[in-house]
């Protein structure tokens, strides 16, 4: 699509695709259920969309706290339900004043109008009309309604329905944003294709498979679980305790620490066997270091 003036004049500094991506937050469909553990009330969940962009905001701006809260925002459309006349208008339908799904949104916003201003930033008056709030709710979302007059003479009515133009606009954008993050996942999944057969041809490790629960291996220290649904059962069923494992593991080296010990008493007794060989105090002390070194006992036997 060509940058023109016009287009620049309708961005209004980056407000347009703002508007937008809250049309397509609208648009998507809910992940759920969420329930006030306090009260019991049960309220959709957002999109997908609109959780990550949350996430994303926190985990880069952990130290802000002037996010947007698109999940709140997101949610105070629905409770107007919005979803249903933004879904009847884009069908090409024309809703009027006193159209119930209308009035039924304008009373809810008389009635929490603190709460939409502090989350959608709108001011509802005391006498608020019913296609002015429809028509300020529907430009937050980057699209603009026209009227018509219907019905006899003194007796018309004004009807009203969505732009063709910015409905087509936005949809034209919605549909460039989705091919993009096709287009984004299809290289992600390429990349780590690629990675996966980097590492089969240099260590000769295989992809991971399909997420599956297997038996764990049989560890030495740890006692594995039994009695599962999906997995085989373990056939061992002794294993050693953590103390025999560390003495075992530890063996070679006591090994050589006697052996060393061993080794310098023998100098020991040499030296002073040529240097004292004559003398009451070498005897004894000759006496002493025959005596064989006594160690703590250590069962290495199997606990």
């Amino acid at each position: 699509m060509p940058v023109t003036e016009e287009l620049v004049k309708r961005d209004a500094g980056g407000q347009l695709i703002s508007n937008l991506i809250a049309l397509e937050s609208l648009l998507a469909p809910s992940e759920g259920e969420i329930v006030d553990p306090e009260t019991g009330r049960k309220y959709p969940a957002p999109p997908k969309i609109v959780a990550e962009k949350d996430l994303r905001e926190r985990d880069n701006l952990p130290l802000c706290m002037d996010w947007n809260n698109y999940s709140s925002k997101w949610l105070a459309r629905h409770a107007l339900r919005l979803p249903k006349i933004l879904a009847r208008l884009m069908a090409g339908e024309e809703i009027c004043a006193t159209d119930p799904d209308v009035m039924r949104m304008t009373e809810m916003a008389r009635a929490s109008r603190v709460h939409i201003k502090a989350i959608l930033n709108l001011t509802i008056p005391d006498r608020c009309r019913p296609m002015w709030l429809l028509g300020i709710l529907l430009k937050q979302l980057g699209l603009t309604n026209v009227g018509r007059k219907k019905g006899r003479r003194g007796q018309q009515v004004y009807y009203y329905s969505l732009a063709i133009e910015d409905l087509a606009f936005a949809i034209e954008v919605l549909q460039y944003r989705e091919q993009q993050r096709s287009q984004k996942a299809e290289r992600e999944r390429e990349l780590q294709e690629k990675a996966q057969a980097r590492m089969q041809s240099l260590y000769g490790i295989d992809p991971p498979q399909a997420a599956c629960v297997t038996t764990p291996p049989d560890k030495r220290d740890l006692h594995t679980l039994e009695g599962g649904v999906d997995t085989k059962d373990n056939e061992s069923k002794k294993v050693k305790s953590t103390a025999y494992n560390s003495l075992e593991k530890l063996k070679p080296c006591l090994n050589l620490l006697f052996g060393t010990i061993d080794l310098g008493i023998k100098v020991i007794k040499e030296i002073v066997r040529k240097s004292l060989s004559q003398n009451k105090i070498s005897n004894n002390l000759l006496r002493w270091l025959s005596k064989p070194i006594t160690f703590i006992p250590m069962d290495l036997s199997e606990g």
